[in-house]
């Protein structure tokens, strides 16, 4: 649907399904952040909206700590795709491009980065700073989380098999997707920035995870077989014994993966 209306916010939800970004930190990625020869990127900043100044603004991420999080070749594939866009885009739109900057505020002893973006015909302040983004529109104004979250309930109201998504899911999954090829929970947690390790095991426990039709449906959005998320590289439950032990929500994961594998699921 996403790829479809051509909206830019398809980006933010390829990098957070590969990565398990939040939606602020993968909005306040770099270019220079991301690393497509060996393949990982860094996660530095955070976008987020502070309420009370009504200003959008880069600040650290949540834990107050930097990471680096490896990706597949999938996810480069789409970066370099992305970047080869962003090029012809900044062609296209000429001086109406955006550029986005951010400058330091200081107020009552406190420090802010305000977010700012100005196209080629506008003068540029002294105390402004230019930030090369990753997930922008095509116009090269900067994608804020509010216009990701706004893409992902409307695309939830229009299909029905996205019933119930929500961004953080992709957080979720990418999560089950790395204990189920065999990551330690502890891995887990340094690669989410996560403050303990509990938090890895409440969502193994099958908590806001996405539903079999989210899975689905994500699987056709993202390009993904829907047998990788579901199982990463597990071998398929096979037994009726082993399902009728399961409750209802595990049971028809099983159930459902079974008919993908013999390809009877609709």
């Amino acid at each position: 649907y996403l790829e479809q209306k051509n909206n830019p916010a398809i980006l933010p939800i390829q990098i957070a399904y590969f990565t398990g970004l939040r939606l602020g930190e993968v909005c306040g990625l770099t270019w220079q952040d991301i690393n497509l020869e060996e393949q990982h990127l860094t996660v530095r900043r955070s976008v987020r909206c502070n309420s009370t100044r009504h200003k959008w603004e880069i600040g650290p991420t949540k834990r107050k700590k930097v990471r680096i999080v490896d990706f597949c070749d999938t996810l480069a594939d789409i970066l370099k795709k992305a970047k080869r866009e962003q090029n012809k885009q900044r062609l296209q739109y000429g001086e109406l491009y955006s550029r986005n900057y951010y400058k330091e505020v200081r107020e009552k002893n406190r420090v802010y980065y305000e977010l700012y973006h100005l196209d080629s015909t506008e003068d540029v302040p002294m105390d402004y700073k230019e930030i090369s983004l990753v997930c922008i529109r095509p116009d090269g104004c900067y994608e804020s989380p509010s216009t990701v979250e706004i893409a992902c309930r409307t695309a939830r109201k229009r299909i029905p098999e996205l019933e119930g998504f929500h961004f953080h899911a992709l957080r979720h999954t990418y999560t089950s997707n790395l204990l189920s090829n065999g990551a330690a929970p502890k891995d887990v947690q340094e690669y989410l920035g996560l403050g303990c390790v509990q938090s890895v095991y409440r969502w193994t426990d099958g908590v806001n995870m996405p539903t079999i039709d989210n899975l689905y449906a994500l699987s056709e959005l993202l390009q993904v077989p829907i047998d990788a998320i579901v199982r990463g590289n597990r071998a398929p439950i096979a037994s009726d014994i082993i399902i009728k032990q399961l409750d209802s929500r595990e049971s028809r994961l099983c159930a459902y993966y079974e008919k993908m594998h013999e390809k009877r699921a609709a």
